[in-house]
């Protein structure tokens, strides 16, 4: 990945991230729906963060952008052992046994250390 197209990729990730506490900064309640993050802006244009696959990737970007994950009541055995790590924040479990098939490997990108 070249260097302007990661150093845009940030850009947008640091936006997305300022929108959302912005978000939260006046809500009423401790979650957002859908419509509230879907109201994000990037360089004069709407992107929809969250969408009905769950995982929002855009095509010029290197990595998911956004992935949602899927409630499971205690009582029943989850599709994906997603978990929520000590720091509040959510560990997406990858398809299959390795992170480099093309349904997965995508989503790595963002999860490099210090990447948002």
């Amino acid at each position: 990945m070249r260097n302007s197209q990661a150093d845009d990729d940030l850009v947008l990730r640091q936006a997305m991230f300022d929108h959302l506490e912005r978000c939260l900064a006046g809500a009423q309640a401790e979650f957002l729906s859908s419509h509230v993050i879907n109201t994000f802006e990037f360089q004069g244009q709407p992107i929809r963060l969250i969408v009905q696959t769950g995982i929002r990737k855009l095509r010029d970007h290197p990595g998911a952008l956004t992935i949602r994950t899927t409630y499971t009541p205690p009582s029943v055995v989850p599709p994906y052992v997603d978990d929520v790590g000590a720091d509040g924040l959510v560990r997406y479990k990858y398809r299959g046994e390795e992170g480099g098939t093309r349904t997965t490997g995508r989503y790595a990108m963002p999860w490099r250390p210090n990447y948002p």
